[in-house]
């Protein structure tokens, strides 16, 4: 999702000052707002609340499902892949941490112009 620098701005302002889990839930939803102006996604919009997150948070037993796919080399990989409400909260914090906090230079795991090939390039020949 591209930012404009007056979101990031907003986003940062709001996030670092944030002092309870209504301010937090508020954001979030700022955010998820933001994504569905975008003509080109084609989502069903959920509203965060306050009341569902901790249910996620402390209610809900199922938070992740296990499956399995085929591996190219043969076997099976084993997938955990999280609820798609938690999915969607953890992808609207991980904008709010990429819009607040610098990441290493050694790091590549979802930091926005870097891939797994950067990573993998580090350990070519070694």
């Amino acid at each position: 999702m591209k930012l404009t620098q007056q979101q990031k701005d907003a986003i940062q302002l709001e996030f670092t000052s944030c002092k309870s889990i209504e301010e937090l839930v508020s954001l979030l939803n700022k955010i998820n707002d933001w994504r569905y102006e975008n003509p080109y996604w084609n989502l069903s919009k959920q509203e965060i609340t306050v009341q569902n997150l901790n249910y996620f948070l402390y209610g809900k037993k199922d938070k992740y499902r296990t499956f399995e796919i085929p591996k190219k080399s043969g076997g099976k990989r084993k997938i955990t892949a999280p609820h798609q409400f938690l999915n969607m909260v953890q992808r609207l914090l991980n904008i709010c941490f990429q819009v607040c906090f610098t990441p290493m230079p050694t790091a590549t795991g979802f930091v926005e112009g870097r891939s797994i090939v950067d990573n993998a390039q580090k350990h070519v020949g070694k």
